[in-house]
């Protein structure tokens, strides 16, 4: 039984956007073992793989305490010298991120396990300025770069399917849990991402209270919980809360596992590009996407997910940034999220519903198939 080590762990929406990936690889080579170097809260998220994928934990730096960054260069240490000591079990690794942890991984291979067959994924191609002068009109995936470094192992002609079980969809919170929350699973769930790391690519806040009080205000009928991370995502969250009814903001109230639990069970998930975009087409939920800075082309956005469902202006300056780093030179600032609210509330409902919606403001909106 060939034994294969895969390690993507940095960058969290890239972590996530491995494993449908590894779930496809391991599907077409069922007699292999994977074992996956991943973000430490993905670690849950293995029961949703074939019995022949393991996960190990990449440790994290905390986010409070005085000793945070030396705790955890302690434990990465620990963590690559354990590898070290157990590297002789594989025979293959794909080394899809190459930071300074990998490099030291790879140098151990290269002068004590040579017969280990190492394929690294090149991505250099895939941030040259000419992609963004372009337009990004040249088919380049991130999917795609590493199925390039699995090629160089063998692992040839995988298909990465969207009609994959969600088993946690049979899971249900905690009595006490649902009760804090004061969420209401008798509702149809509607889960907002609103935000990203980047501001550039955060549709307007003040029309996506537009959007959400629309949901809210039909409180009888849908639960809105919204997604998100860290103090200031929190605070505009509750100002939400405050004001609408219907809404439950699950920012900084949850463990990651129990809001896999909770997006599971929604019925579409409206996202930037975002992680929490990347969770749900993982766990098999339907999302309306809203674009901005960036675009589907730039190579993110799953290629095995179809365009339905994206929101984008798809002016001529689109795309003008890879993730968002890049602000708006143009006389319009931002013109490319100058999206009514309608044309998301229509996107939404046309998942809901399955009506046929058409556009009013220039937006794309592509039909349901």
């Amino acid at each position: 039984m060939k034994r294969t080590l895969i390690v993507r762990y940095s960058r969290i929406g890239d972590a996530l956007l491995v494993l449908p990936l590894i779930d496809a690889l391991a599907k077409k080579y069922p007699d292999e073992q994977f074992t996956v170097l991943t973000n430490g809260r993905f670690v849950d998220l293995v029961e949703l793989m074939p019995s022949n994928v393991a996960f190990i934990s990449m440790p994290a730096r905390a986010s409070k305490g005085m000793f945070r960054s030396v705790s955890f260069l302690i434990r990465r240490s620990v963590l690559l010298y354990k590898l070290k000591r157990r590297m002789a079990q594989f025979e293959q690794v794909a080394f899809f991120q190459y930071d300074t942890f990998d490099k030291q991984l790879h140098r151990h291979l290269m002068a004590r396990l040579p017969q280990i067959k190492v394929a690294i994924a090149d991505d250099s191609h895939f941030w040259l300025p000419e992609r963004l002068i372009n337009k990004c009109n040249d088919g380049l995936t991130m999917i795609g770069i590493y199925k390039e470094a699995l090629s160089k192992l063998s692992y040839n002609n995988l298909h990465i399917p969207t009609d994959y079980s969600n088993t946690f969809q049979s899971r249900q919170l905690s009595s006490e849990k649902i009760l804090k929350l004061g969420l209401d699973f008798t509702k149809i769930l509607i889960a907002f991402s609103p935000f990203s790391k980047e501001s550039t690519k955060v549709y307007p806040l003040e029309r996506m209270e537009i959007v959400l009080d629309y949901f809210a205000q039909l409180n009888n009928q849908y639960q809105i919980v919204i997604l998100g991370g860290g103090a200031r995502e929190k605070e505009q969250a509750d100002k939400w809360v405050n004001k609408h009814p219907g809404i439950v903001s699950l920012i900084d109230e949850v463990e990651f596992i129990d809001e896999a639990v909770i997006i599971s069970q929604c019925k579409v998930v409206l996202a930037m590009d975002s992680f929490n975009m990347h969770l749900a087409f993982f766990l098999n939920v339907p999302v309306v996407s809203v674009w901005g800075t960036t675009a589907p082309q730039n190579g993110y956005y799953p290629p095995y997910h179809s365009l339905d469902n994206v929101v984008i202006r798809n002016l001529d300056c689109q795309p003008c940034s890879m993730y968002g780093e890049n602000g708006c030179s143009r006389a319009i600032k931002f013109e490319c999220m100058h999206i009514a609210p309608m044309t998301i509330i229509r996107k939404i409902e046309r998942i809901l519903q399955k009506n046929e919606l058409t556009d009013d403001d220039g937006c794309i909106v592509r039909e349901v198939i």
